[in-house]
């Protein structure tokens, strides 16, 4: 499943409703993300699990050195800290979006805790234990302690396109592309673009039904047991 995949049934659902609106396939996939994200969060409470198909993990990501010279926010001259900024997370409950933090190579592995707890560790020089350290984030800025040059996340994005992924052949950094595998299950794929048809488009829920009934063999995603009733929010 793509996001081009994704794109293409939503087309092709608007042409057979004969809407001649020029739609830019960036706002549709805009508006999926939006859906996908709210759908993830319904899912989390329901459940109060976290699939692995949600996540992404966000490779080589530089941390500045800051001191309260730096940042404001650091209450102490003596306390040095990383700083990363973080794309958006989907806002799941307990911040469970953001699932691990790391250094580059995966062994320094950072635990989450408040501001006032991470600057109370440093001041009175906590001993750590083992390959751990702290971290506490404040909107998309992330304060880690101790300092490393790099970090890696597994996160739930808000954006999918805000993330570099390892190419399968070149195996190098790149960004996220449209015929990449999206991260999301089939029927929560399949409800989020109902909800771009039925919300976004403002199409009518049995017009929609029909369409994709009628149109089983030209359709990429919204058939072979999608869902056929608009989800119940």
């Amino acid at each position: 499943m793509t996001a081009e995949e994704i794109v293409y049934d939503i087309l092709e659902i608007k042409n057979a409703i004969n809407d001649d609106r020029e739609i830019d396939e960036i706002w549709l996939i805009h508006k999926f993300n939006a859906h996908r994200s709210l759908q993830i969060i319904e899912e989390f409470k329901q459940s109060n699990e976290i699939r692995s198909m949600w996540l992404m993990r966000l490779y080589k990501q530089e941390v500045k050195k800051v001191t309260s010279a730096d940042d404001p926010s650091i209450i102490s001259t003596s306390i040095e800290l990383g700083k990363v900024h973080l794309p958006n997370i989907v806002a799941i409950p307990g911040d469970a979006g953001f699932v691990r933090l790391t250094g580059s190579s995966g062994i320094l592995s950072f635990d989450p805790v408040s501001y006032d707890t991470l600057m109370l560790k440093i001041m009175y020089k906590e001993e750590r234990m083992g390959e751990f350290g702290y971290y506490t984030q404040i909107g998309n800025d992330v304060f880690l302690w101790p300092y490393v040059r790099e970090v890696q996340a597994i996160i739930i994005p808000e954006d999918p396109f805000d993330i570099q992924i390892i190419d399968p052949i070149t195996k190098v950094l790149r960004d996220f592309g449209i015929t990449d595998d999206y991260p999301l299950d089939i029927d929560m794929c399949q409800k989020a673009i109902w909800e771009v048809l039925t919300k976004d488009l403002a199409y009518n829920d049995q017009q929609v039904r029909d369409i994709v009934n009628d149109s089983q063999n030209q359709l990429k995603l919204m058939r072979n047991g999608s869902n056929q009733e608009p989800p119940v929010n």
